[in-house]
């Protein structure tokens, strides 16, 4: 997972809109793998996302907020512009989730 992690920030510190999708889209199947391993079941991350209970999960909002701009890169493709500013703040989101769970 930290291997995994590193890569994505890796793919982060480019100034490539490119990576920067690449980079959330990597992010966003390490949260489907850690809601998998706590014991979330669906088939879709969203699905997973909904079993979770704020009581569980602190950073379930931004889990949440994470997996929206993931969707909008995977439906919109290119239509969709991903500024340095939104993916910054999209990747701080998915690294508050994988600190709660201690896994980076």
């Amino acid at each position: 997972f930290q291997q995994r992690w590193e890569g994505i920030v890796g793919l982060a510190k480019t100034n490539d809109e490119a990576s920067w999708r690449q980079a959330i889209i990597e992010a966003d199947i390490l949260l489907g793998e850690l809601l998998t391993q706590i014991g979330y079941e669906g088939k879709t991350i969203a699905e997973r996302l909904q079993e979770v209970r704020r009581i569980d999960m602190h950073s379930i909002e931004d889990a949440w907020q994470a997996h929206k701009v993931r969707n909008r890169i995977a439906h919109e493709g290119s239509q969709y512009e991903l500024d340095k500013e939104t993916f910054k703040q999209t990747l701080a989101k998915f690294e508050r989730v994988f600190e709660e769970a201690r896994m980076i």
